[in-house]
């Protein structure tokens, strides 16, 4: 199994999912048995908690680009950290980031006074050259409640997040607004920006 490069995690395992035990089980052991993972997805239509994430990239030192959609996923990119040198591609369009420290200055402009420079993703961007967040929203508590969804990913953190970016970042596609897209593109023309 040492020669498996890509998986498509959830039609691997998809006969397993009403086995929650197995499930749960196979989730944590997969990524110890196919450690030369340079490419993870995961399908939209089973939701993985990010965990399962945080043990491929804990497992697999290789991993290259990862596809994901789900809930509470850690919004500086945690569940990510060990994958931060390699990881060149994340597509996480339609999911919903945890990021308590948004009072702290996450979606803050001005704020970069933090003993480590506080936007979103930041633990995981070390060598990404394209990101798709497009449709993300975040909460600032994993079971809080909103009326209406939890909210977008403000401007202010999309913006920060580019400002911040690697060198690296070449691609990056979320709900930027036309008019920020514009003033990011003067700042980073190096950057490929779509919405």
């Amino acid at each position: 199994m040492h020669g498996i490069e890509s998986l498509d995690f959830n039609r691997s395992v998809a006969a397993l999912r009403n086995n929650t035990s197995i499930f749960n089980s196979l989730s944590l052991a997969l990524p110890y048995i196919v450690p030369n993972l340079l490419e993870l997805k995961f399908s939209p239509r089973f939701d993985v908690d990010d965990h399962v994430i945080k043990s491929f990239s804990d497992q697999c030192p290789h991993l290259e680009k990862i596809r994901y959609k789900g809930k509470h996923i850690c919004g500086r990119g945690r569940h990510l950290k060990n994958s931060a040198n390699t990881l060149k591609s994340i597509n996480m369009d339609d999911s919903t980031f945890n990021c308590p420290d948004a009072t702290q200055g996450m979606f803050d402009l001005n704020d970069n006074n933090h003993q480590t420079i506080l936007f979103l993703l930041h633990e995981c961007c070390k060598s990404l050259a394209r990101l798709s967040i497009r449709n993300a929203k975040y909460t600032t508590n994993r079971g809080r409640y909103y009326e209406n969804g939890p909210p977008s990913i403000p401007q202010g953190a999309l913006i920060k997040f580019i400002r911040n970016a690697p060198s690296t970042l070449k691609w990056f596609r979320s709900d930027l607004t036309q008019e920020n897209i514009n003033v990011l593109q003067m700042e980073h023309p190096g950057i490929e920006f779509l919405n």
